[in-house]
């Protein structure tokens, strides 16, 4: 009970904490590359296999294809998606 009453008194402590912490990782997010929206530097590459960029319009575009004829989790999609473009990689 001492530490919520602690807390309770620094709630203004708390709760800047919180805005840096979710500040900080809205500004991580911007300077990154990576992720679906590719930051707020427009990188459209998803990943890098074997040091090949593998890039967003060519991922969507297998997904669209594939999901089309597939009934089933998109997620479970996207992983056979994924090892489809590192087998490819690999074996050339």
């Amino acid at each position: 009970m001492a530490i919520i009453s602690r807390i309770r008194k620094r709630n203004g402590l708390v709760m800047a904490l919180i805005a840096l912490a979710v500040l900080g990782f809205m500004i991580m997010d911007m300077v990154s590359n990576s992720g679906r929206g590719g930051g707020a530097f427009g990188s459209t590459t998803i990943g890098k296999i074997n040091g090949t960029k593998v890039d967003l319009a060519e991922f969507q575009n297998v997904e669209s294809v594939l999901y089309s004829n597939m009934k089933g989790e998109p997620y479970g999609t996207r992983d056979k998606i994924w090892d489809f473009f590192v087998t490819k990689e690999l074996l050339g």
